[in-house]
């Protein structure tokens, strides 16, 4: 009920201008503006000011406001004001006298020269009044504001005050609680989210104007506060606000609001973070066709990837497509003729709508997060692509011991002065393996393309990179290869990076295999024994039925003579 009845007083009111009473027809002034401030407070002791403007249509200056407090709840708290204060717009000089009358609750100021210290038509005069005291109880307070020009004719305004003692609602409506979000990616550093607040005030129905909401704040886990006021979306009660480049993971978002009165309420929930981008791996081998000025990847055994991008729309119609990946490590690609860090790995022609499709085989490059551009002249589409280690072990099922050969690519790229990394050799996260290969590990580094190579290999030789698989008993074993590169281009540029990547090697016992094989032979034996023995008997049984037939058919003779 009261907030209906606070809903009808703020409507016969009015938010911006101020109901007018009746005036005297013959009024050579008119108030264009009155409002009292703060509109909102949270009762009691304060400090309040009337902002009054004299219309520039008025004939005369206005020398005397008086106001009359309001009336309360039974049994709050009176209105007791202790000092006053008033300026006049462009007359810093001016001089107004204040006197207060307790038993008509009133305020009275009076200019000392009615002329020269008065309200002139079209400007503004603030009158302050310090209470020490006032009503606490939650309400729309109404004041009267009597004004008086030098010919003594007078006009009468309305402005109101809330007291709020509520705290305002707020509420995070993007991202959910628990929920996963998906960052948009820009390019291979930047990506963003945004996030959706729903903030009003209980002291104002809703769909108020402007909710009496001052300050919209969030944060990010413990990061800063950040005011995202100025992100309110026209004709809600929701602000929103972009946050960049957040960690994948799970956080926490909290959000606060405050009212016009300085109440204030928080809310805060978690949820998780991810990037969606396509994850590829490289073969160990590039080629470039210098007549297309194309760049072609390999796919070898597992690792390779055939990728294929496509688009919608966005591009100009019918038009020939460069498909282009920027690839900073390939300087001998940006040193050919009109050649850049974007390099071409694909051709194709757009659609009507502007969008369309290509495939490539990615090209060998260091893991890390990469840009492919489908380009038509000044028209692009963009889209993030991450390269992750991969790695081929052969043969992947040994009896005894056996060399192993490593295939390993996406991993870090050495840098020029460290181009031999700490590299390390695990079976099943032991280093049995280290001791045997210490000194080939000693020769493995990764190089300008992130693959695993070895200093054995020369300009006329290539060696592959390989280990010793010592003899274990029977079963799968994890092999994992651990690269840690001083520094490694990591697709958005060089760091300290340790890169992990594993494979799996079946070993399988040669003493097992020959004793499983001989058991199987001898039950095949003792299988065939048994069917031999079998089909004797067999033959037996029949001899001796036949004997018996050939004496029954001997006595049925008999007996027949």
């Amino acid at each position: 009920m009261k907030k209906t009845v606070i809903f009808l007083l703020i409507l016969l009111a009015s938010v911006n201008v101020l109901a007018i009473n009746v005036l005297p027809s013959f009024a050579e002034h008119t108030v264009e503006y009155c409002k009292v401030f703060p509109i909102y407070y949270s009762g009691g002791a304060e400090t309040k000011t009337f902002r009054i403007k004299n219309d520039a249509t008025s004939k005369d200056a206005i020398f005397k406001v008086l106001i009359v407090f309001p009336q309360i709840q039974a049994g709050d708290t009176d209105y007791r004001p202790t000092a006053y204060n008033v300026s006049i717009e462009d007359n810093p000089t001016a001089s107004w006298s204040a006197t207060y009358e307790a038993g008509l609750r009133q305020v009275t100021f009076e200019a000392s020269d009615e002329n020269a210290d008065g309200i002139p038509p079209d400007r503004y005069g603030n009158f302050t009044i310090v209470f020490a005291q006032g009503p606490t109880r939650e309400d729309v307070y109404t004041w009267t504001v009597s004004t008086t020009d030098v010919k003594r004719q007078g006009y009468t305004v309305y402005p109101w005050q809330i007291i709020d003692t509520t705290k305002p609602f707020v509420r995070i409506d993007v991202p959910e609680k628990n929920s996963v979000v998906d960052g948009v990616m820009v390019d291979v550093a930047h990506h963003y989210m945004w996030t959706y607040v729903t903030a009003f005030d209980h002291a104002l129905p809703k769909s108020s104007s402007g909710s009496n909401i001052s300050k919209v704040e969030i944060k990010v886990d413990s990061g800063a506060w950040i005011d995202i006021t100025g992100g309110k979306i026209s004709g809600k009660d929701q602000y929103k606000y972009q946050i960049w480049n957040l960690a994948e993971g799970q956080h926490t978002i909290t959000a606060r609001a405050w009212d016009g009165a300085g109440n204030w309420n928080s809310t805060e929930h978690t949820f998780t973070y991810r990037l969606l981008i396509p994850r590829v791996t490289v073969g160990p081998t590039t080629t470039y066709n210098s007549s297309t000025g194309m760049v072609a990847g390999s796919i070898y055994k597992t690792i390779g990837t055939n990728y294929t991008i496509e688009w919608s729309s966005g591009l100009s119609p019918n038009t020939a497509v460069s498909i282009e990946i920027y690839l900073p490590t390939y300087n001998w690609y940006a040193s050919q003729p009109d050649k850049s860090h974007w390099v071409l790995v694909a051709k194709t022609t757009s659609n009507a709508l502007g969008g369309g499709k290509a495939s490539f085989i990615f090209p060998t490059t260091p893991k890390g997060k990469y840009t492919i551009r489908a380009r038509t002249g000044n028209l692009n589409y963009t889209q993030i692509v991450e390269v992750i280690p991969g790695i081929v072990l052969e043969p992947g099922k040994i009896i005894g011991s056996a060399m192993i050969n490593a295939t390993a690519t996406g991993l870090g790229a050495s840098s020029s002065t460290q181009q031999y990394p700490a590299i390390s050799l695990l079976c099943n996260d032991t280093d049995a393996l280290q001791g045997v290969n210490i000194h080939t590990l000693l020769m493995w580094y990764t190089d300008g393309n992130g693959t695993l190579s070895t200093g054995a290999s020369t300009p006329d030789h290539f060696v592959n990179t390989g280990f010793l698989m010592q003899t274990f008993e029977s079963g799968t074993y994890e092999i994992t290869i651990g690269v840690r590169n001083g520094q490694c281009w990591t697709g958005s540029g060089w760091e300290q990076h340790y890169t992990e990547i594993y494979g799996y090697i079946t070993v399988t016992s040669a003493l097992k295999e020959a004793m499983d094989a001989a058991d199987k032979a001898y039950k095949a034996a003792n299988n065939a024994a048994g069917n031999a023995t079998n089909a004797y008997k067999k033959a037996d049984d029949a001899y001796k039925a036949a004997n018996n037939a050939a004496g029954n058919a001997t006595n049925a003779y008999k007996k027949a003579d």
